[in-house]
């Protein structure tokens, strides 16, 4: 009997918790958007330092050369993150993620470094790849407010 009073007991403090995990919050701006395959490469980090700019996981922050400025009409940066995933691999995960995010591919250009530029309606980005000495990746990534579009003369 005691166990059976123990079990229900038990049972009535996991559901509770149970529920809260499970609990569906309605998408952000700075979500994903649904549609489309899972990629299968690197997972995407759990949380990271601009909402609209995916990280893949394992990559660690380094604020030392890192700079962010927002405000209500102003989002502008310099991000750094290292970490020990190839950089072919770091490449193929921002070409299948920033899209997710309303970003554009705009250009990629190699050589030693992988650079490429993203565009959304009022942002744009430029992600430079850069492979470490021993191991890994170095990513740099800008953002900064999408130029005016030029107006015509009369």
């Amino acid at each position: 009997m005691k166990l059976k009073l123990a079990f229900v007991i038990v049972l009535c403090m996991l559901v509770p918790i149970a529920e809260g995990c499970a609990t569906s919050r309605a998408a952000t701006p700075a979500e994903p958007t649904s549609g489309g395959d899972i990629s299968s490469g690197l997972p995407l980090a759990p949380d990271f330092r601009i909402p609209d700019i995916p990280i893949p996981a394992g990559f660690e922050f380094d604020r030392a050369g890192s700079f962010v400025f927002q405000n209500s009409s102003l989002d502008v940066g310099k991000i750094q993150y290292a970490g020990n995933s190839p950089i072919n691999d770091v490449a193929q995960f921002f070409l299948d993620e920033m899209p997710r995010y309303h970003w554009k591919i705009l250009n990629v250009a190699e050589h030693q470094t992988i650079t490429m530029f993203f565009d959304k309606e009022n942002k744009s980005c430029q992600v430079i790849l850069t492979p470490k000495t021993i191991r890994g990746t170095l990513i740099q990534i800008s953002f900064y407010p999408k130029a005016a579009a030029p107006t015509e003369r009369e």
